[in-house]
């Protein structure tokens, strides 16, 4: 996980502020972060619940609690891979419509645009 999210988070980062301008880049910023962080906060909600509702499932139907345990697990982890298979999906198809074609054209004060103003000033 560790490998995954560091090498994910700073794309999306950049993903997420390319085309905000200058002026608004606090609050894009911000806005990011909370997303992230709340959308972490609920995923790992709904993935516990749902092991922790189906290990009670098991184990009222009989199942020894070693059993249910796993069965709640296997069912929280199905769930998350088809979130991340979803999310693979929504990436191929709406975020490669959004892919700039070419980079930026240079301004004439020798800056790229509004992340180059930032650094500029």
């Amino acid at each position: 996980m560790g490998l995954g999210i560091g090498n994910a988070f700073g794309p999306l980062t950049v993903i997420a502020m390319t085309e905000v301008p200058a002026q608004d880049a606090g609050v894009a910023s911000g806005i990011v972060n909370v997303s992230q962080q709340v959308a972490g906060a609920l995923g790992l909600a709904l993935l516990a619940t749902l092991a922790t509702s189906h290990t009670s499932t098991l184990s009222q139907a009989g199942n020894g609690i070693d059993d249910a345990l796993t069965g709640g697990y296997h069912l929280a982890f199905v769930f998350g891979v088809g979130a991340l298979l979803a999310s693979l999906l929504l990436v191929v198809t709406i975020l490669r419509r959004h892919a700039p074609g070419r980079a930026p054209k240079r301004m004439p004060n020798g800056s790229s645009g509004p992340a180059s103003r930032l650094l500029d000033d």
